[in-house]
């Protein structure tokens, strides 16, 4: 890359930044643990385990009690489908990191990329400044 305290190479360094981070957010938000608004039977809220591996078992435990409760006692127990709340929630954790990561992923590539891209176009004429004591009119000159 171009040295840092130019004006364009800064940009790219801190979209780069950016992109790398987001994409580390990315991964991090995977490993973090996910549960319900609900409490189980004991007063502890029903995990549904992470981004990277799910684990409803807390959840259909709870959704069976449920069912059998409804089933004996009637409305009072309402049928619930907390396996599923937790499978959502795992799944849309997943798709929120994709994406995140995708785009950060982008800004990063893109940041290291973009010199390259601009310099090798074809059909791009180049300037070089010409000596110091040209007028300003041909201060610039074609190579």
């Amino acid at each position: 890359m171009a040295e840092l305290g130019t004006g364009p190479a800064l940009l790219r360094w801190f979209v780069a930044l950016a992109g790398l981070a987001a994409v580390l957010g990315a991964l991090v938000s995977l490993s973090m643990p996910m549960t319900l608004h609900v409490v189980d039977r004991t007063g502890v809220p029903i995990a549904c385990g992470t981004g990277l591996h799910s684990d409803g078992e807390t959840a259909r435990h709870e959704d069976s009690l449920n069912h059998q409760q409804h089933q004996l006692v009637g409305a009072q127990f309402v049928v619930s489908d907390y396996a599923g709340e937790c499978t959502e929630r795992v799944v849309d954790r997943r798709w929120l990191a994709a994406g995140v990561a995708g785009f950060g992923a982008a800004f990063a590539l893109g940041a290291y990329l973009a010199p390259y891209v601009v310099m090798d176009r074809p059909g791009r004429r180049r300037y070089v400044r010409a000596d110091a004591g040209a007028d300003s009119l041909n201060s610039y000159a074609a190579w």
